[in-house]
């Protein structure tokens, strides 16, 4: 069967230790996707890829979202008040060849993360207090013109944003 959908997917939604505590994801990509062979699945990690060990410390965008730390009026801080900014924009033009390389028709995304999540971000306190909007490298991404989804809206209605049925 050809592959017809490549997905690029924050690569701990595929159970891969990437998280920043360098465990498994409790949100996972649910298993009638990971089975269906008409849809490629490319891991990715935006903050492996820029360099970032794992486990890292914890870090939340203060003053806004990634649109903002694009745009310079937002930090990307780690729980102890370290601005990390400069090695979170490093990374954009490796991110940029990923994305030129594999051709995404859709990119999932985790939830909460300071990188990848397009529906919401931690406001920058470490009180797990939410705020809508992006991570970073989402924000990137959304503004390359690539659409995002995340994870949980994917599990839930994912067939329709691939115009096939294949998983409920």
């Amino acid at each position: 069967m050809l592959i017809k959908q490549t997905i690029l997917t924050s690569a701990c939604l595929l159970g891969i230790k990437s998280s920043y505590k360098g465990k498994t994801s409790r949100q996972l990509l649910d298993s009638c996707w990971r089975e269906n062979k008409s849809v490629c699945f490319i891991p990715f990690c935006p903050e492996q890829i820029t360099g970032f060990s794992t486990p890292r410390p914890p870090v939340e965008i203060k003053g806004g979202d990634g649109n903002d730390v694009l745009t310079g009026k937002a930090h990307v801080i780690t729980h102890k008040g370290t601005d990390i900014t400069d090695q979170f924009l490093v990374g954009l033009d490796d991110i940029k060849k990923i994305v030129a390389w594999t051709r995404p028709s859709l990119i999932l995304t985790q939830s909460k993360s300071p990188s990848c999540s397009c529906k919401g971000i931690y406001d920058g306190s470490f009180t797990h207090k939410l705020v809508p909007g992006y991570g970073v490298y989402a924000a990137f991404l959304e503004q390359e013109g690539f659409k995002l989804i995340d994870i949980v809206d994917f599990n839930k209605k994912g067939h329709t944003f691939l115009n096939n049925n294949v998983c409920p």
